[in-house]
């Protein structure tokens, strides 16, 4: 059984007051030499704690509701009780993402996304965007994940550790076909990689492009980012690790999903299909 995560905080930029969500924990790296330790939670954020005896006994499996300081410290932490359920999953099946016609289209796409207001995460955001563009355009898109390695998040104090969008495959006619993200809390237009990345990653790093989740997990301290392409029906890191040590894979929008998404990203109920 895995839990239906309820997350109330967003994936953005690291915030400058003390911060308050509910998420699980998603990985710890206890650090060496007097290194803080570093926790990794579902959410994307990176907290950091120097009392290791704190971590003792800290089930991954429990939603924890954290407060952080500007500094993604933590200053408190409590158990928040939520209910089980089974994710709607089922046999993986080819994906092949729509070609979008031309760059006005892709354009057009973009401009037709919702607007988010205050902070929200980035993965509800970017299924919401994703589920959209299928309901109202018929346009099958791509997910692109941007992961942080812990080099790098040791290196920078950076506060997240994934950051994702929906992505376009456009015909650019003369131009061939190009890959175009469509991020509108970050950017104004449909925009390459590479143009994208630059927006989160400091300084001219390259992300190398991995296949499957456990290349980032497994060397978190080989590069500094990485980035990963995903079906349009992957909604957070957890479901690219079922994918990998399961073999199931979405292969539809789950209603779970589009609820938590549309309440937090959103502030509006998933009323059903969009006509």
């Amino acid at each position: 059984m895995f839990l239906i995560q309820m997350f109330l905080l967003l994936c953005s930029l690291p915030v400058m007051a003390n911060t308050e969500l509910i998420t699980r924990i998603h990985d710890i790296d206890y650090g060496n030499n007097g290194e803080d330790t570093l926790i990794f939670l579902e959410s994307g954020h990176v907290t950091r704690i120097q009392n290791k005896s704190l971590l003792i006994g800290l089930d991954k499996k429990t939603n924890w509701k954290f407060k952080l300081d500007k500094s993604h410290r933590i200053l408190d932490m409590q158990i928040v009780d939520e209910k089980d359920a089974d994710p709607d999953l089922s046999l993986p099946e080819p994906y092949n993402p729509t070609i979008v016609r031309s760059g006005r289209d892709a354009k057009y796409y973009f401009n037709q996304s919702r607007i988010s207001r205050g902070e929200t995460q980035c993965f509800n955001r970017a299924h919401v965007w994703a589920y959209e563009l299928w309901k109202n355009h018929k346009v099958k898109s791509q997910k692109i994940f941007l992961f942080f390695s812990r080099k790098y998040i040791r290196e920078h104090n950076f506060g997240w550790w994934f950051h994702v969008a929906p992505m376009l495959i456009v015909d650019e006619w003369l131009g061939g076909k190009t890959e175009k993200v469509v991020d509108p809390r970050y950017i104004t237009a449909p925009r390459g990689i590479d143009w994208w990345i630059g927006k989160f990653v400091s300084g001219d790093l390259e992300c190398p492009e991995i296949k499957k989740y456990s290349e980032y997990a497994d060397y978190p301290y080989s590069e500094n980012c990485y980035i990963l392409k995903a079906p349009m029906y992957i909604h957070q890191p957890l479901d690219l690790e079922m994918l990998e040590v399961w073999g199931v894979q979405k292969n539809d929008f789950a209603i779970p999903d589009l609820e938590i998404a549309y309440k937090e990203a959103f502030q509006m109920d998933y009323a059903g299909e969009l006509q």
